[in-house]
Formats: structure tokens, sequence, C-alpha cells
């Protein structure tokens, strides 16, 4: 199974990606030679598939969006690779887990990953804008090495075109959630505590 967590910035994919990993006990990382972070878990609980979960979690922005290139050919476009990694893991048999793509040029991978006959589930957070740069100010007070704002601060210092990127951001995920749907592919439209469920549940968790 190919679980792919979609929304905008701030939405909670991190969130949701971390409670998963959290009902495992053996987290073992992959590191490649070039790379400081992993470049995926592998996640193992007794009684429970082993998973896969594509790029690291170490700092508070994690996923995918970490994953810019393959080190070993630099030629390869990052979108490809991630991909790539993806159909490995599934010809293995094990499950994988990702986040962080928001790009349209999604839709040039999941719906042919989907011809490919791989299961595919896109986990869409339904997450409006007000929670989204909630999120975003949440995360920069947590990389922040002093704090001298809080959390309300620094939602209310967000510029005008970081809140208008986002909005962008959070429409552009919506569109093309509901572009795969249209294209078969089953998508769950859920919010962050819901949506942590309905992974569990198809994980059998």
């Amino acid at each position: 199974m190919i679980i792919n967590v979609r929304g905008g910035s701030g939405a909670g994919k991190s969130t949701v990606i971390r409670a998963i990993m959290d009902r495992y006990s053996d987290r073992v990382p992959h590191l490649v030679v070039g790379r400081k972070q992993p470049l995926w878990y592998d996640l193992h609980e007794r009684g429970m598939p082993p998973l896969r979960v594509l790029g690291h979690y170490e700092t508070p922005c994690g996923g995918c969006d970490t994953i810019s290139s393959n080190l070993a050919d630099p030629s390869e476009k990052a979108m490809d690779y991630i991909h790539r990694l993806i159909r490995q893991a599934d010809a293995g048999g094990i499950d994988v887990l990702y986040e962080g793509v928001i790009l349209t040029t999604i839709l040039g991978q999941l719906p042919q990953l989907h011809a490919e006959g791989r299961k595919i589930v896109v986990i869409n957070l339904t997450s409006d804008l007000e929670t989204c740069l909630t999120g975003i100010s949440e995360r920069r007070f947590r990389r922040s090495e002093l704090n001298l704002l809080t959390v309300e601060q620094i939602r209310a210092s967000l510029e005008e075109v970081t809140i208008k990127n986002n909005a962008g951001k959070l429409k552009s995920a919506i569109k093309t959630a509901k572009q795969l749907e249209s294209l078969g592919i089953k998508v769950y439209h859920c919010d962050r505590i819901t949506a942590v469920e309905t992974i569990k549940g198809i994980l059998c968790l």
C-alpha cells in the first residue's frame, strides 16, 4: 500500500506522519553518503506490517520536501527519484507512507503508479487557511533557538506575501486532491485526528 498525505503548508502533514511513526518501537534510519539526515525510515513492530516513511523527521520540517535530488545521480529529478524509491519499496512488499510533495507535478506521478496497478490512497487534510498559518507559526517557534516571540506573536507578524502564498498552496493542494480522485484514486478528506485513525485502519495498526 502506498499512502500519500497531502495538504497545504502547516496543514499538519508532518504531525500526522509522526503520530503513525510513534506506533512503532523499532525505527531504522536509512543513511546515504553525502546526506546528513535519513533518506527514509524502516519501521517495525511485533504484530504489525513493516512500514517505510520517506524523508526525514529530525527537524520540525520533514518529509519529502527534504529530498531535493539523488546524490548518486544529480541528473535524476527529485520527483522521479522519490517515486522510484516508492516503487522499490512497493515491489518489495513494504507499505510506504510519505508527504511533503504538494507540487502539481505529482499529477504526473500518482496516476502512473495507479495505472501500474499499485494500491494507492491519498489522505487530503482539510485544514483551513487559519489552521495552516497557525501551524506555520508553531513550526517557526520550534525552529527558533531564542523563542523571543510566542506562537501568537509569530502568527500576527506573518508577512502578507506568506499568507497569500500559503493560501495559493492550500487551493492547489485541494485542487490536486480532487483531480486525483477524478482519476479513480481513493482520496480520504480528513482533519488531522481522523487522518491518523484512517491511516491506522488502512495499515491495520
